[in-house]
């Protein structure tokens, strides 16, 4: 059951109202000859308009209340504003002989969605951590291969030197590419191959050159020794050949007597 508050209903506020005024002065006529009576028995008398002041204050309070709780009973008793219960409802369902023959249809398998690569599959994230430092270095070498092929070039031939041929021949060997390039494996030949050079292990700077001496001697970083007991070069005329370690040819360089 609810209770209306003096807020939601303006007669009852107004009523409310209306009887706290009446109640009001009807304490204000009661006090008037209290003031004839000694001090004891005008308390007495003062708290008992008060009680009855405030009883008959709260008698439209009251009064609404007990009439709200009997109209809501009343309008239960009503049948036309019962609630009427909604009845419940059935399906029925009717099978014919010839629906009742056909095999029911399975249900619609759901398609499984395709399972997740487990730890052991390797994907392509783990194949690239495999890659070892030396495969990358080696492909990013091929990359830069393929991108600039090393120039590296017999440019000069120092076949009739002052004095001694075998102390003074050396062959010019140079790198003009922007990057160094390992001549490991490489070989140097003279024309009808009669001798031939391979190269130790040893790589040739970007922009530098290194001479190939035919005599013996101690190798470094500008000087090659070939190591032969008598010259290589022809004082009439010759070609220097080049190839890399693969037998590619890299370079030729041909001169003539007096040229």
């Amino acid at each position: 059951m609810s209770t209306r508050s003096g807020s939601e209903d303006p007669l009852y506020n107004a009523i409310a109202t209306t009887t706290v005024q009446i109640g009001r002065i009807g304490c204000g006529l009661l006090r008037l000859p209290l003031g004839l009576l000694p001090t004891q028995s005008r308390t007495h008398m003062e708290r008992a308009i008060y009680e009855l002041s405030r009883g008959f204050a709260s008698l439209p309070g009251d009064f609404a209340r007990i009439a709200e709780r009997e109209i809501i009973r009343w309008v239960d008793e009503q049948p036309r504003y019962r609630r009427r219960d909604e009845p419940e409802q059935h399906l029925t369902v009717m099978i014919t002989p010839e629906e009742a023959k056909a095999p029911l249809a399975s249900p619609t398998r759901e398609e499984t969605p395709p399972s997740s690569p487990s730890n052991d599959e390797p994907i392509e994230e783990d194949i690239a951590e495999l890659i070892t430092d030396e495969v990358s270095a080696s492909i990013a070498d091929i990359e830069r291969l393929i991108a600039e092929p090393p120039n590296v070039s017999i440019t000069y031939i120092e076949y009739d030197p002052p004095g001694s041929d075998l102390e003074g021949e050396f062959v010019v060997i140079t790198n003009a590419s922007h990057q160094p390039v390992d001549l490991t494996g490489w070989t140097l030949i003279d024309e009808g191959e009669h001798h031939t050079y391979t190269f130790p292990q040893f790589t040739l700077a970007s922009g530098a050159e290194v001479k190939l001496w035919t005599k013996a001697g101690t190798d470094d970083a500008n000087n090659l020794y070939w190591g032969s007991r008598r010259p290589i070069w022809n004082n009439s005329g010759d070609s220097a050949i080049l190839r890399d370690a693969n037998g590619n040819l890299v370079s030729r360089y041909t001169y003539a007597a007096g040229a």
